[in-house]
């Protein structure tokens, strides 16, 4: 009797090889891929889309929103900066990205939270991500810290990612009124995807994401809260 095969876990479909676009063979490190080829039955295109926003229209913010810069290595790393201006204080701006309960408004609301449990200065969130026509979930533990008012890193602990890193350094502007905002982001997948694909879907999903923290801070700040031009304040030591 053969013995059966071993069960995948909920959510690793097999892939329709007869569709791939290129064969195992040319998919490995260093030929234009982001990741080596390993077919989890996680959706490249989706899970970007996951992580770093919706596959839906955001609010318009752009006026708050400075050119994203991403790059993707031959290692499939993707890095990339973003800047906004946020009406409101530094404090709210980091209640606001730091709270792992409002993550799926901030990207899309098939993000699953959990658990979140805070422990001293840091905050491990287990959560589960199910974008549309994925059968399944994808599974990320992250902790979250805030080593200072200016300061939200979030870091991989593990999951259905290589790696991920997700931090945001923030700046008081216009005396503490508003905030300048700078993400890096660095994500590396764990199955490949070419990196021409990758490096659009980042920047597509990222300015969606980037749009929805402006509009959520926005609406958190209230009428009538005005970014005029105006230098970064001193950033307090620590």
């Amino acid at each position: 009797m053969v013995p059966q095969k071993e069960r995948r876990r909920v959510g690793a479909a097999q892939p329709n090889r007869s569709r791939l676009p290129l064969s195992e063979e040319t998919c490995t490190a260093g030929s234009g891929f982001a990741g080596d080829w390993r077919p989890n039955g996680a959706v490249p295109v989706l899970l970007v889309a996951l992580l770093t926003g919706s596959m839906v229209g955001a609010p318009q913010g752009a006026a708050a929103i400075e050119p994203l810069t991403l790059e993707v290595n031959r290692e499939g790393i993707a890095v990339a900066t973003g800047v906004l201006t946020l009406p409101g204080s530094p404090t709210l701006a980091r209640h606001l990205l730091g709270d792992a309960l409002n993550w799926p408004n901030l990207f899309i609301s098939h993000i699953r939270v959990q658990s979140v449990a805070r422990r001293g200065d840091r905050t491990v969130t287990d959560m589960y991500l199910s974008p549309p026509l994925f059968l399944g979930e994808l599974h990320m533990l992250v902790e979250t810290r805030e080593s200072s008012p200016h300061r939200v890193e979030t870091r991989l602990v593990r999951g259905d990612l290589r790696r991920y890193t997700h931090v945001w350094q923030l700046t008081p502007l216009a005396g503490a009124r508003c905030t300048r905002a700078v993400l890096d982001l660095t994500i590396q997948l764990n199955t490949w995807v070419p990196h021409w694909l990758f490096r659009w879907l980042m920047r597509h999903e990222l300015d969606g994401h980037l749009e929805r923290v402006v509009a959520e801070a926005a609406r958190r700040a209230g009428a009538g809260t005005t970014c005029a031009s105006d230098k970064p304040a001193e950033r307090p030591a620590g």
